[in-house]
């Protein structure tokens, strides 16, 4: 009956202690030195930041990119988002034309386009390494 006790009691605590190595690795895993340049910070806050943020009213926009969470993200999330943030620009996709014909200052120019296409691109190679 002891012996069943202490197999009992050392189970538990290897559960315990696995399930916290679990969760440390799981925290380990987010890229919270995530780091946008100022220039790049300069072109989301003139065109991006307004419908793709945690406090947007615009669902859908929230869903597919939170500029503003992007530091929460594990490593692969983020060089995920940041292939998607270059392919949408490439293809002129962001910002919708909806959107520009109600904000046309907010359009991208041509460098600004190419600053975040090959910062995206760039920065999701660094992280992959």
């Amino acid at each position: 009956m002891k012996s069943i006790f202490i197999l009992l009691v050392l189970s538990i605590a290897g559960i315990t202690i696995s399930a916290f190595n679990f969760s440390n690795k799981t925290n380990t895993m987010l890229n919270e030195t995530f780091e946008v340049p100022e220039n790049i910070n300069a072109i989301f806050d003139k065109s991006c930041i307004m419908c793709h943020n945690k406090e947007s009213k615009n669902e859908k926009s929230r869903g597919k990119l939170m500029i503003d969470g992007l530091s929460e993200l594990t490593k692969s999330q983020q060089i995920s988002k940041l292939s998607k943030i270059s392919k949408v620009v490439k293809k002129g996709e962001m910002p919708p034309e909806k959107f520009l014909a109600k904000y046309p200052e907010k359009a991208l120019s041509d460098a600004e386009k190419k600053s975040l296409i090959d910062w995206s691109k760039n920065y999701a190679k660094e992280l992959a390494k």
